[in-house]
Order: structure tokens, then C-alpha cells, then sequence
């Protein structure tokens, strides 16, 4: 009886290592990253770096905020990934007081490489930091950025110069241009204060064309250009609540 029970045991035994065996053939094999023709895995690259957004804050940091995971897999997907990422990811570089002093030496740290990775980005952005009207020496820090940018544009290395565009952010405490009791509500606080640099800007450029001869500083237009969009935002945004408020 004990002999029936032990050889019935072995053959349930060996049924059920054939089925878990039969399993296991039917799942399909995972494959590596590293191990995909290049042309799928740049596109897997691409697609990661078109979801990623990085911050550069105003000044360093002592504790730097962690580089993309797959920057620090291994040196294979860290060359593979960088250019792919500096190309496609959502920059924003924030300015306060127009002081782009640590942004110039992060373009500086790159490589010819990387900086031509990068001015293949359409989503570079320069979120500049409002919390009053623009104080002299903050002018002349703009003004020695947009000599800058407009020394390279004209030189035969624009391609690795990238192209910025530049939004306002303004800060939760603010000096607007007037008493903060002249105002309605934030939104006509932050639109005047903007509106403020908008001069404040316009008359750089106005002194830098009858000084120079009616030279033009291009960075500088397109800062003035694209902030206007900014305050044509915000005040479509502030008709839109105030027909909103209205209605209901």
C-alpha cells in the first residue's frame, strides 16, 4: 500500500513540473533596453525626454535636485539619453533680477555636442522673476545678457546657440509701479507690473539705438515681444472671469 501511495505521489509530482515547465515556455521573453536595435530604443529615449521638464533654478543650489534615472543607469544609456533629453525635454531656466549669470555658465559647462543638442529645442523657456520695477544694475544685467546672446547670434556658431522664449512669473510679494491700494485685485497688480518692465525695457532699446546708430538689440525685442504676450494672457484671462463673474 505504502509502494502504491509513493509511486502515485512521484507521478502527480512529475504532471505538475511538466505543466509549470509547459507554463513557463508560454511567457514570452522580456528584452533589454540595451538590447533594442537603436532606432526603437531612440525612440523610447525621445518619447521619456518629451515628458521630462527641468528647472534651473536662479542661482546654485547646495542640494541639486536629482538628474533623470536614466542619465545614471549606466555611461551607455547616459550618452544615448543626454542629447535626446537636451533636445526634447521642457527647459525652463528661472532669472531673478535679471541676473543670467549662472545660466551662462551652465550653457558654458556644455559641450559642443550638448550645446547643439540643445538649440535643437523648441521648449526652452526663460521664466523671468517679477517683484518690482527693474532697478538699474538689474538693467545693466540684462543688458550684458542680450549683448551676450546677440554677439553669438551674429557669429558663425549659432549652431549651437540656443533660442529662448521668455514668460513672466510674478512673485508672491510684490512692489508694483503703484500703491497696491490703486488696484482692484492681483491680476491688474501683476499685468501693471509687467507692463512696467515693458517700458522700463523699451527705453534700453531706444537708448541703444540713438547711442549705437539705430543698432537694433534683437534678445531685447524678443523679450519685450514676448512679454507683451504675457499681459495679453493675462488680461484675456481677467475678461473671461470678469464675464464669468458677471453671468453668474
Amino acid at each position: 500500500m505504502l509502494r502504491k501511495l509513493q509511486v502515485a505521489t512521484h507521478r502527480l509530482l512529475a504532471k505538475r513540473t511538466d505543466n509549470l515547465s509547459a507554463d513557463q515556455d508560454s511567457i514570452p521573453a522580456t528584452a533589454s533596453l540595451l538590447g533594442l536595435p537603436p532606432e526603437i530604443s531612440n525612440q523610447i529615449y525621445e518619447y521619456l525626454a518629451q515628458q521630462t521638464t527641468l528647472v534651473l533654478p536662479p542661482c546654485k543650489l547646495r542640494k541639486q535636485p536629482p538628474p533623470p534615472n536614466l542619465l545614471l543607469v549606466c555611461r551607455q544609456t547616459h550618452q544615448a539619453f543626454k542629447p535626446l533629453l537636451l533636445a526634447n525635454a521642457s527647459i525652463i531656466a528661472q532669472i531673478g533680477g535679471y541676473n543670467f549669470d549662472f545660466l551662462v555658465k551652465v550653457l558654458e559647462s556644455f559641450s559642443t555636442k550638448d550645446r547643439e543638442a540643445l538649440a535643437l529645442n523648441k521648449g526652452l523657456r526663460v521664466q523671468l522673476l517679477l517683484a518690482h520695477v527693474p532697478s538699474r544694475e538689474e538693467r545693466l544685467s540684462l543688458r550684458k545678457w542680450c549683448d551676450r546672446r546677440d554677439a553669438l547670434r551674429s557669429s558663425s556658431h549659432t549652431r549651437g546657440n540656443p533660442l529662448f522664449r521668455y514668460q513672466s512669473h510674478c512673485l508672491s510679494r510684490v512692489r508694483p509701479p503703484r500703491p497696491i491700494s490703486r488696484y482692484m485685485d492681483r491680476g491688474h497688480m501683476e499685468v501693471d507690473l509687467i507692463l512696467a518692465h515693458i517700458r522700463s525695457l523699451k527705453a534700453m532699446q531706444a537708448l541703444a539705438d540713438e547711442a549705437e546708430g539705430g543698432v537694433s538689440m534683437l534678445e531685447l525685442e524678443r523679450i519685450v515681444e514676448d512679454l507683451q504676450v504675457c499681459v495679453d494672457g493675462y488680461e484675456r484671462l481677467h475678461r473671461l472671469e470678469s464675464r464669468e463673474a458677471g453671468s453668474g
